[in-house]
């Protein structure tokens, strides 16, 4: 039994001494000797225990050893060398008791240089750890900077005003921003702008020349023109413009108009155009807006409308503006105004008309593929 003892710590030995430290300092290097206080029961030294530097086994590479692991590759059980007579005696020590001395030292060193191995390692871990973490500071900062480096800002569209104002004439003119993100836009109105502006100075002119030759009194010419976004989508823009001027008469006169761009086909398209072949809006918006512009009428009369005075009738078609408008402002359109400028559906006084209808389910049934996602329905007005 005490055979097998000292044969199992043998064996823990081994493992505990076989640890492999690969890829350390050459500088860690250390070589221990472990001889047994008996080395004359075998002639010399019985275990030695060296920390190479350059395999890094560590350690007790010893006959004994060997012996030991041999012992592993076979079925026979190994024996105890005989016992020879000078092993004998009060003054010697037995084999069997030095072999188990000698592997509690050896056991006891290779767990101080296996602690000293680590400690060493992980100082000279520390020592390079910072090295590494400052060109990992060093490096993803350039990265990061290619990365993160900011984007080409492209200016945003901005809305145009221009205003001036002259003893000979007023004149302003603006469109909003989703106008001047579309290059077509920007030149139509641009062009637009100095030919009104051309037309107003011109007719100013001949008025202030003509009314000073006949002795009157001139006032100056004002026009003005504005362009509002009413909603807009994806594909579609929805614009009303609004327009006023003053020539030198009783007062100014004012006007509505209407313009739907799309911006796939890059250019302005009319309501028929959403709709597919054959179908049409017009009953559908007409009908509706009969009724609630004659209620209208009625709160701004306080009487009846009379179907055959001069403004009593509900005014046609053409004489309409008709917009598509975003009233949620959510990339989808869902309501139709229409309105009727001054003049159209009752005298100067009354001002102009407008009425919002909603768009139904059947009304963007009859829309084409293509411009169905640009809208949403709502319920029938009452």
């Amino acid at each position: 039994m005490r055979w097998l003892n000292i044969k199992l710590q043998i064996r823990v030995l081994g493992f505990a001494c076989a640890l492999p430290v690969r890829f350390a300092s050459a500088s860690c290097n250390r070589s221990s000797r472990c001889s047994s206080e008996s080395s004359l029961a075998s002639g010399g030294s019985f275990w030695s225990c060296p920390v190479s530097s350059v395999a890094m086994i560590f350690p007790c590479a010893s006959p004994a050893m060997i012996g030991v692991f041999k012992g592993r590759e076979t079925w026979r059980r190994p024996r105890p060398p005989r016992r020879r007579s000078f092993m004998k005696g009060a003054g010697q020590v037995n084999r069997r008791e030095a072999l188990s001395a000698n592997a509690a030292m050896c056991t006891l060193d290779g767990m101080r240089a296996s602690v000293i191995m680590l400690v060493a390692l992980a100082a000279c871990g520390q020592q390079s750890a910072p090295s590494s973490v400052e060109e990992n500071r060093a490096r993803p900062a350039s990265s990061q900077q290619v990365r993160s480096s900011p984007q080409p800002i492209v200016p945003a569209a901005k809305p145009f005003k221009v205003e001036e104002e002259t003893s000979l004439y007023s004149f302003a003119y603006s469109w909003p921003a989703e106008a001047s993100a579309v290059p077509e836009l920007v030149a139509r109105f641009t062009k637009d702008k100095d030919e009104t502006k051309a037309e107003l100075i011109a007719g100013a002119k001949e008025d202030r020349d003509g009314r000073l030759k006949d002795g009157y009194d001139y006032h100056a010419h004002e026009t003005q023109k504005h362009y509002e976004t009413e909603g807009q989508s994806e594909r579609l823009l929805s614009l009303e413009s609004n327009v006023y001027a003053f020539t030198g008469g009783a007062h100014g006169s004012s006007g509505s108009g209407s313009l739907l761009w799309d911006r796939e086909l890059k250019r302005e398209i009319s309501i028929q155009d959403l709709l597919q072949p054959g179908q049409s809006w017009t009953g559908a918006i007409r009908q509706p807006f009969c009724i609630l512009l004659n209620r209208e009428r009625e709160k701004r009369r306080e009487e009846p409308v009379k179907p055959d005075d001069l403004f009593g009738n509900c005014p046609e078609w053409k004489e309409l503006t008709v917009l598509v408008t975003d009233t949620d402002k959510n990339g989808r359109f869902d309501h139709i105004t229409v309105i009727a400028d001054q003049y159209v559906a009752g005298p100067y006084a009354e001002g102009d008309y407008e009425i919002t209808l909603p768009i139904t389910a059947t009304m963007i049934d009859r829309l084409k593929p293509e411009y169905r996602s640009s809208f949403e329905p709502r319920p029938p007005v009452e």
